[in-house]
C-alpha cells in the first residue's frame, strides 16, 4: 500500500501494522520528501529486534507504543531458556 499525498499533510503518522507491512511503509515514509518533519509512531508489534534489524537506521526518530520490558531474576532465566531452546534471543520485549 503506497503513501499517498496527503499523508504529507500530517504532522503524525500513526500505524498499526506487523512485519513486513510495518517495515514498508516506514521505509516508503523515509523516502517521501514530504514527510521529512512528520512524526512516526507505531505500535507495540513492530517493538522488537528484527524489526529493528530489518530497517536499520530508518527507524530513527521513530516512536513506539507498547509494553515495557520486564527485567529481573526471572526474566533472565526465562531468557536463558529461550535462547537455549530457539538457539536465539527472543525478539520481542514482551515475554
Amino acid at each position: 500500500m503506497p503513501l499517498k499525498k496527503e499523508a504529507a499533510t500530517s504532522s503524525v503518522i500513526l500505524f498499526f501494522c506487523f512485519q513486513p507491512e510495518g517495515n514498508h511503509l516506514l521505509q516508503q515514509a523515509r523516502k517521501n520528501i514530504a514527510l521529512n518533519k512528520t512524526v512516526l509512531m507505531s505500535g507495540g508489534a513492530l517493538i522488537g529486534n528484527s524489526f529493528i534489524e530489518a530497517v536499520g537506521n530508518d527507524a530513527k526518530g521513530m516512536y513506539f507504543i507498547g509494553p515495557v520490558r520486564h527485567a529481573g531474576p526471572g526474566v533472565d532465566q526465562m531468557d536463558a531458556v529461550y535462547e537455549k531452546n530457539m538457539g536465539r534471543r527472543h525478539p520481542s520485549v514482551i515475554i
